[in-house]
């Protein structure tokens, strides 16, 4: 065996683990959440709060996901519908809550503990003019579309119970989010970028495969 030959071979052991289509599936599953970070616009003054615009409230929760693939080492996952008790008050029902899509990368080996990444985000773009002071339609001098979108990545670790049943932990790590909103002081809508990095978010959980063999 040359020197050649073992790279050649390890190359095409790779690209074949990697195309391979495991058995397609659906699994369905149900989590605990814990969203750290409150993200959010306010306008002050002299005798305090005046507004504020929430976009991303800290809670604790629960809720119910749908994974499904894999094409090679790739899952899409949706989120379904969940309840939210709000650290600061209040509580939701939530319905589809962001309008996104989540990539889970898995390794395709039969480990009983499997790590994996995953990343996703939303994206809304607004055109045109409805006759209104409305920021979604004002976009930056220059630019014809307004582009609104959520960006996050992380790490997950999955314990395999049974050849179905799977349970996990996820956090997330990065939470990128561009939004505009109007400035109650100045009167007009300002671009805003939120970077968080560490913990924002933290997922336990358990999945069933419906196609597991």
């Amino acid at each position: 065996m040359t020197g050649r030959t073992v790279p050649a071979i390890a190359v095409c052991v790779t690209s074949l683990a990697f195309f391979a289509m495991a058995s397609p599936s659906i699994r369905l599953g149900a989590r605990g959440t814990s969203m750290n970070g409150t993200t959010y616009i306010a306008d002050f003054d002299s005798l305090g709060e005046v507004t504020r615009i929430t976009f991303e409230d800290a809670y604790k929760g629960m809720g119910i996901e749908a994974v499904f693939g894999p094409i090679g080492w790739v899952y899409g996952r949706a989120e379904l519908a969940g309840v939210r008790f709000f650290n600061a008050g209040g509580g939701a029902l939530v319905v589809f809550p962001t309008a996104g899509l989540d990539v889970l990368v898995e390794p395709q080996f039969h480990w009983r503990v499997l790590p994996y990444l995953w990343g996703g985000g939303h994206y809304n773009g607004y055109w045109g003019n409805q006759g209104t002071a409305d920021p979604r339609f004002q976009p930056p001098v220059g630019e014809k579309i307004n582009s609104l979108y959520e960006f996050r990545v992380g790490i997950g670790l999955e314990y395999r119970l049974s050849k179905r049943v799977n349970l996990y932990a996820e956090i997330q790590t990065l939470d990128y989010l561009s939004v505009l909103a109007p400035s109650a002081v100045r009167g007009f809508p300002q671009h805003w970028l939120f970077d968080a990095f560490g913990l924002p978010r933290a997922d336990i959980g358990f999945r069933y495969d419906f196609g597991a063999r």
